[in-house]
């Protein structure tokens, strides 16, 4: 028998989707920044300020809809326990 598969957490989830929305537009700027004519040292300084800001917005993405509901979840517990 298969061992359960573990679910990503919902951070997770949101970081991935992130990445996933972002994908599309990173190929596509891959392809023509590789495709023309420059040099080597420019195309992997594009390559890695691309990819730096994909992934540095989708980690902004994760913690912008992260923070709100870890409050939301505090303030619940907190109420929770009657701490008024």
């Amino acid at each position: 028998m298969a061992p359960p598969r573990r679910r990503l957490t919902h951070d997770w989830q949101i970081f991935l989707y992130a990445l996933l929305s972002g994908a599309p537009a990173v190929v596509l700027a891959m392809a023509l920044l590789w495709t023309c004519e420059l040099s080597s040292q420019a195309q992997i300084t594009l390559t890695l300020l691309v990819a730096g800001c994909w992934l540095g917005f989708a980690l902004s993405v994760r913690t912008r809809v992260m923070r709100p509901l870890q409050t939301l979840a505090n303030l619940l517990s907190a109420l929770r326990e009657g701490d008024f």
